[in-house]
């Protein structure tokens, strides 16, 4: 508690410093909350060691899923012959 008093105290000494703290805190808020959301939502992230040592072996283990990693383009036959005119 001493820690919330002090920031107290600070912001009646200087009340500039009232801003500051706010968006710190509200980037602090968004930043948990975002990673909490992500942990909730998406079911390919694996918080539990015990229970499932390895999460990327089962993703072999399903032969009908297909994760694309990136995206191979070739660039050389994209090269139009005829540009358009313009």
């Amino acid at each position: 508690m001493a820690f919330l008093s002090n920031i107290v105290r600070q912001m009646r000494r200087s009340p500039e410093v009232i801003p500051l703290v706010a968006i710190v805190s509200a980037g602090c808020v968004m930043g948990i909350s975002a990673l909490v959301r992500i942990s909730v939502v998406h079911p390919e992230i694996s918080f539990d060691r015990h229970s499932n040592p390895h999460p990327f072996l089962k993703h072999d283990a399903d032969s009908n899923k297909c994760f694309k990693v990136f995206a191979v383009v070739d660039y050389g036959k994209k090269i139009n012959e005829n540009p358009p005119k313009y």
